[in-house]
C-alpha cells in the first residue's frame, strides 16, 4: 500500500499512473514508444517521437539503455521529476516510460501554441539552431 501511494504522489494525473503500470514492464520498442506518447497525451506527439528516434539513437545509446532516458533530458534543478539520478551527465530513470512521463511533465500542463521546434529551442532543449529541422 505504501509502494501504491508513493507512485500515485509521483505522478500527476491518473493517465500518467495507468500508462505507468501498463508499460513498466514492457520491451522498448518503436511501437511501444509511439504508442505511450500518444496514450499520456503529450504535446506534439509525432514531434516527440522523432525526438525519441534521434536522441536516443533508435533507441541504442548508452543514455537511452543505460539510463532509460529517450530524449537526453538532464537532471531538472527546480521541476518536479521522475529521475533517480544521473548517468553520464544526463537524468537517469528505472524504466523507459518514466522518460516519457518526465518529458510530459516537463512540457507542463498549458497548450504550447505556435512551432513546436522554435519552443524546444526557447525553452533551451537544444541550442543548435538546426535541431529539430529533421522532426518536421
Amino acid at each position: 500500500m505504501i509502494i501504491l501511494l508513493y507512485f500515485i504522489f509521483l505522478f500527476n494525473s491518473d493517465i500518467e499512473y495507468i500508462t505507468y503500470l501498463k508499460y513498466c514492464d514492457s520491451s522498448l520498442t518503436k511501437q511501444n514508444v509511439k504508442q505511450a506518447i500518444y496514450e499520456l497525451e503529450i504535446q506534439y506527439p509525432e514531434i516527440v517521437y522523432a525526438q525519441a528516434i534521434w536522441e536516443s539513437g533508435h533507441f541504442k545509446s548508452s543514455i537511452c539503455l543505460k539510463g532509460n532516458n529517450l530524449f537526453g533530458m538532464k537532471y531538472p534543478r527546480r521541476r518536479h521529476t521522475l529521475a533517480i539520478g544521473t548517468y553520464k551527465g544526463h537524468a537517469r530513470y528505472r524504466t523507459w516510460i518514466e522518460s516519457i512521463i518526465d518529458y510530459k511533465i516537463w512540457q507542463g500542463k498549458k497548450m504550447i501554441k505556435g512551432d513546436y521546434i522554435k519552443y524546444l529551442r526557447k525553452r533551451g532543449y537544444n541550442h543548435n539552431k538546426k535541431y529539430g529541422n529533421k522532426f518536421r
